[in-house]
């Protein structure tokens, strides 16, 4: 393993003369003994006193030097213990550039951001694909933090034994004070609560990385510290720390540039580690920290671009009937009176219509305005307000992935505008939908095209707000909209949003962003995509190319890449707009939420949702068939309002507990979906603003 020796190590390496031999075990110098003296895999001391021909045993070569000096020897010159290490990394751990993560290695000074703080990702440090030699995403440079999203991870020299360790059904674990693994809030000195586990997915020759699981949301522009201790690997041995962080720990110098620069930082570390934590310095297996990013620099330019799109439309700036876009009693079974097709004008800040293409922006990263486009939209009016004396609700309906507005809301769920007389209207949610297959192959490909992907997921839900303020506004009676007396049939001052899938992943972003709608219903939706990816089948249509020699056919760069790229989408992310229900500061207005899970899901795990019911502060209904940790249960009823979770539980076979993906076709997730009692909920609650208990007491079913 190459090495490279700091400019402090390197100048007492030529001042010093040689010292022909390595360190014997209790530390002195053996001349007698030339072996091992570079040792980088053990992380072996040399003398500072020392230098050699200008080729390390590591396979590094020094930079060669003339001149006249002598170097004078200094037989009592410190030690420095070398260890693996390379430019542009985080080099406490040596089995990846990027591990662990996240980590303040990848942040440097800046007083002109909120934190006080800036990523910084050099060329170089993003693993490459097999597609390019450098991958650098020059947004992610611009946060003033890491994800409060991040997947936390490192990896050691063996597999540890997990054995007694919180896992998934028993989080709490992680609280008691002996627990193995622990993220400590450094600003607040409390837990935080999580569970590990060993990546499932690891592939030969490479180590296994281990997975603290947080069970909600970390705190925006807030300083974390992650310490491991206590592990056995699997033949009953204790876990070794790294050579670097061995070094730390025992007070060594190292060659490594970027651990003497943290050096004082970790010692205060070992002190709150044992302080406050009541870890040994002695004891301690892994430790690093790192700082999340400010609320505005992860959702400021969205905001701007929300508030610059609302300035500019009024009331709407128009909407658009397709010449065919009319259809009276589509589907034929009496259940719509009609569908109607068209667009609405909603500004634009992306540069192109298609994709791949970027938001325009200024100096300080907000979007900048381009021009009017048109924005597709389908509305679906139901029967059963034809059929009334009164005009129904308007119900924004979002898409699954990689789907449409208009498929989505014309196949079966427009049952639900039937039964419970409301109009649907939808459109597309750009950068995960159908036109998106490229866009994200590309980014796979080179990651500085989910820049691309992640722009068109803001897109969308500005034109979101756009559609509704519009539908409100000057499309609010349309001729289409009323019945052949010039009946109105569609009451657009009262709207609801649904969501099934994506559409309830994008539920809590939609909900923030638009003034004009303040309550949703979300099925089978969660928070935090990198955190969903290895368990969602629907993903795995990407997982060739992914692991493809032109993707990435490390698992060690699969994970650390789709963690880094999280940043990206925590502007949209429901794991960062779910902890903002109660609003922020004006410019957020305060949002309710019902989240229905589905037990057995396959595409969005019940992990996944369960997170973003514990960021929301949610309360979980009693019937619920499961009750997640860290929720108060709440009984049926007027009671029963705010953020509420409820699981259905069709008996179907679950899914794999590990960070896999289970085996389609798997009916639980759109199972759901048909569930009277659920649907009825969902329709009660966004009308009466509370959760009726439907379960009778249970919300376990027999499907069959």
């Amino acid at each position: 393993m190459n090495v490279r020796l700091s400019a402090y190590s390197i100048a007492f390496l030529f001042l010093l003369v040689p010292i022909a031999g390595c360190m014997g075990q209790d530390g002195s110098v053996d001349a007698d003994n030339d072996e091992g003296m570079f040792d980088c895999d053990n992380g072996n001391q040399v003398p500072m006193g020392s230098v050699n021909d200008g080729v390390d045993d590591c396979g590094d070569y020094s930079d060669e030097k003339e001149g006249d000096m002598e170097p004078v020897q200094d037989v009592n010159s410190p030690i420095i213990t070398i260890v693996p290490n390379q430019a542009g990394c985080d080099n406490l751990n040596p089995h990846h550039c990027m591990l662990p993560f996240p980590s303040d290695a990848f942040l440097v000074e800046d007083t002109t951001t909120t934190t006080g703080l800036r990523v910084h990702y050099p060329a170089g440090s993003i693993p490459a694909s097999g597609s390019v030699d450098t991958v650098e995403i020059p947004r992610i440079n611009q946060l003033d933090g890491m994800s409060t999203a991040s997947q936390i991870m490192t990896t050691f020299d063996e597999v540890p034994d997990l054995q007694g360790v919180a896992y998934q059904y028993d989080i709490e674990r992680s609280m008691e004070a002996d627990h193995a693994t622990i993220i400590w809030n450094l600003d607040d000195d409390v837990l935080v609560a999580h569970w590990v586990e060993l990546d499932a997915r690891a592939q030969e020759g490479e180590q296994t990385i281990v997975h603290l699981r947080t069970a909600a949301a970390l705190e925006h522009d807030t300083a974390y510290m992650v310490v491991i201790r206590g592990l056995n690997d699997q033949n009953g041995d204790p876990i070794q720390p790294s050579a670097a962080l061995k070094a730390l720990i025992e007070g060594e110098v190292t060659n490594a540039e970027d651990i003497e620069n943290r050096r004082a930082a970790f010692n205060d570390y070992f002190d709150v580690a044992e302080n406050q934590i009541g870890v040994d310095r002695g004891d301690i297996q892994a430790l690093w920290s790192f700082h999340t990013a400010s609320v505005e620099s992860v959702i400021g330019p969205i905001l701007s671009m929300r508030d610059d799109a609302l300035q500019r439309i009024g009331d709407g700036l128009g909407c658009t009937i397709n010449p065919d876009g009319v259809e009276d009693n589509f589907g034929g079974d009496g259940m719509i009176y009609r569908r109607v097709r068209g667009t609405f004008t909603a500004p634009q800040y992306l540069l192109e219509d298609r994709p791949p293409t970027m938001l325009s922006r200024d100096s300080s990263y907000n979007p900048i305005f381009v021009e009017n486009r048109e924005v597709p939209f389908t509305l679906i009016i139901p029967m059963s307000l034809y059929n009334s004396t009164e005009p129904g609700a308007l119900t924004v309906f979002g898409h699954g992935f990689l789907g449409t507005g208009e498929g989505h809301v014309s196949g079966g769920l427009r049952e639900w505008g039937e039964i419970y007389e409301t109009a649907l209207l939808a459109t597309d949610f750009y950068g995960w939908s159908s036109d998106d297959h490229d866009g994200i192959s590309m980014g796979i490909m080179d990651g500085y095209y989910f820049t691309h992907q992640s722009d068109r997921l803001q897109q969308a839900m500005v034109n979101h707000v756009v559609m509704i303020r519009t539908f409100k506004g000057i499309c609010s009676e349309l001729p289409e909209m009323q019945d052949d007396n010039g009946r109105l049939l569609v009451n657009t001052s009262e709207v609801y949003y649904t969501g099934y899938s994506l559409g309830g992943n994008r539920g809590a972003s939609l909900l923030g962003l638009s003034p004009d709608v303040s309550r949703g219903a979300l099925w089978v939706g969660g928070a935090g995509f990198s955190h969903q990816i290895e368990r969602c089948t629907q993903y795995d249509q990407f997982d060739d190319l992914m692991e493809s020699v032109i993707g990435y056919p490390s698992q060690l760069d699969r994970a650390v890449v789709i963690s880094i790229i999280q940043s990206l989408w925590d502007a949209t992310d429901t794991n960062t707009w779910s902890t903002l229900s109660n609003g922020l500061e004006g410019r957020i207005d305060p949002y309710e939420m019902l989240y229905i899970g589905s037990i057995g899901d396959l595409q969005i795990s019940n992990i996944s949702t369960s997170r973003a019911l514990r960021n929301a502060d949610a309360s979980i209904l009693s019937s619920s068939s499961i009750l997640p940790y860290g929720m108060p249960v709440v009984e049926g009823g007027e009671d029963a309002t705010g953020n509420i979770g409820v699981y259905f539980d069709g008996g179907f076979s679950h899914a794999p507990e590990e960070n896999l993906l289970g085996q389609e076709p798997h009916p639980a997730h759109n199972w759901v979906a048909g569930v009277e009692a659920a649907h009825s909920m969902a329709f009660g609650y966004l009308y009466h603003g509370f959760v009726e208990d439907r379960c009778e007491g249970s919300c376990i079913y027999d499907a069959d």
